[in-house]
């Protein structure tokens, strides 16, 4: 069984912690000023989000704030700083994320969206399942930011129907993330098999039933949020020539898949050589092509990025995301509440999948049984986890989604609530089952 801060090679440290596995546990104050100082961090963010505040603005002031809580030396702090900012990681973030945005623009330049939406619309009797399609289709490839590739194929199929930003905005965020549960490619689930011992398979297995809840759920969603049309529904369907119209529109996003599976290109290279490719294909000449690139250079999504990037990177070098798993296994609670709590403050607070796996499942893995580990158990942190996630403001799929079609925060999170909750109730009500 590894110690706490063991990573899955051995007895190694990762590099995102400060502390040692050795030393010694929080003491009962400190995890109670730990416990408080993360929550004047949540407060701050829930005030400033209120007042209206740019997001990428909230999460400078943040990462401030999180040397006034979390002190650090000057220099340390400065050097997480910079890491944030010109890391490699950060630094492929923001190329995929400004080609993410030339590739949409692309994609409605050459009329590539409004191809795939049609052919849906004449595919699928009802226009609320064109809009739940694309991100779905679209989330089975993992990618940073990959909700902006969705975004306007949603756009596209809402058309001149009244529907809110927000729900725009829930459409395109929760059908997204439908399959995080299951899908081998995320890295949340192959670095959690690291961790555990435990197949992939395993995972899937005692997962399945919650990406079956999420579609079911965002079904329901979609068939009280917005009205059946009947005239649409009423439409001829050229279901052959729809097919063949369908596939021809999907080649970028089969290309994307190939190119990153199936060739084992780095995601950049692959949405690159893609997006060179609509633009040749699309034939839209040379002056149409610059201004779509240029106007892909959108400054406020990419302040948003590097903030989110600077931020994970400042909280991560404070320590302070170390101590949580431990002062909450350490308080003498039901395990229950630290295989929640850890990975949900953890995921809300990093916005980021594999992180709350990479920090808290080594520290959390006695109260999983250890060297034989409960599966159940395993499930519940994990969609803990991602609950927090879906949740969290520093999640770029969450806030670029809100900054794309302009949605009010507050009402996002009223949609979401309801189906968050669902999951929860659904994952408690697995393990129960399971463990009966």
């Amino acid at each position: 069984m590894r110690g706490r801060g063991e990573s899955a090679e051995g007895s190694r440290r990762p590099a995102y912690t400060r502390r040692r596995a050795d030393d010694p546990p929080a003491s009962a104050p400190r995890r109670m000023i730990v416990a408080a100082k993360l929550a004047i961090l949540l407060g701050l963010f829930l005030v400033l989000l209120r007042r209206g505040v740019d997001l990428g603005v909230v999460l400078l002031v943040a990462t401030l704030a999180v040397e006034a809580l979390f002190p650090v030396a000057p220099g340390a702090f400065a050097r997480a700083v910079a890491r944030g900012a010109t890391s490699p990681a950060t630094l492929n973030l923001l190329g995929v994320t400004f080609v993410t945005i030339a590739l949409g623009r692309l994609l409605a330049e050459s009329g590539n969206l409004r191809a795939m939406t049609g052919s849906l619309g004449q595919l699928l009797r009802d226009y609320r399942l064109v809009l739940a399609v694309p991100p779905a289709l679209v989330g089975l490839i993992p990618m940073p930011a990959g909700a902006l590739v969705s975004a306007p194929l949603v756009n596209e199929a809402a058309g001149r129907k009244a529907i809110p930003p927000e729900t725009r905005t829930f459409i395109n965020y929760w059908f997204r993330h439908v399959w995080e549960y299951v899908w081998p490619l995320y890295p949340g689930l192959l670095i959690g098999s690291a961790l555990i011992g435990a197949p992939v398979r395993a995972f899937v297995l005692a997962q399945y039933p919650l990406t079956l809840v999420a579609v079911l759920v965002g079904l329901v969603f979609l068939h009280r949020a917005l009205p059946r049309d009947r005239a649409d529904e009423a439409r001829p369907r050229a279901r052959a020539g729809a097919a063949l119209l369908l596939a021809a529109s999907l080649w970028p996003f089969v290309a994307i898949l190939v190119g990153v599976l199936a060739l084992g290109l780095p995601l950049l290279v692959a949405l690159c050589a893609t997006t060179l490719a609509v633009g040749l294909a699309a034939r839209l000449g040379a002056r149409r092509l610059v201004d779509a690139v240029r106007r892909s250079v959108a400054p406020r999504t990419l302040l948003l990025v590097l903030a989110v990037m600077i931020f994970k990177e400042a909280l991560t070098a404070s320590g302070a995301l170390a101590l949580v798993p431990e002062a909450l296994s350490a308080a003498g609670v039901p395990p229950l509440v630290p295989l929640f709590a850890a990975p949900f403050l953890v995921g809300l607070l990093t916005g980021v999948n594999q992180a709350y796996v990479a920090i808290t499942f080594p520290m959390l893995l006695p109260l999983m049984g250890g060297a034989t580990v409960d599966m159940s158990l395993v499930m519940f942190a994990y969609v803990s986890g991602f609950l927090g996630i879906l949740l969290s403001p520093t999640h770029l799929c969450l806030s670029l989604t809100r900054e794309y079609f302009a949605a009010d925060f507050r009402r996002v999170y009223r949609l979401l609530a309801v189906p968050v909750a669902t999951l929860f109730v659904t994952a408690i009500g697995l393990l129960i089952a399971r463990r009966a």
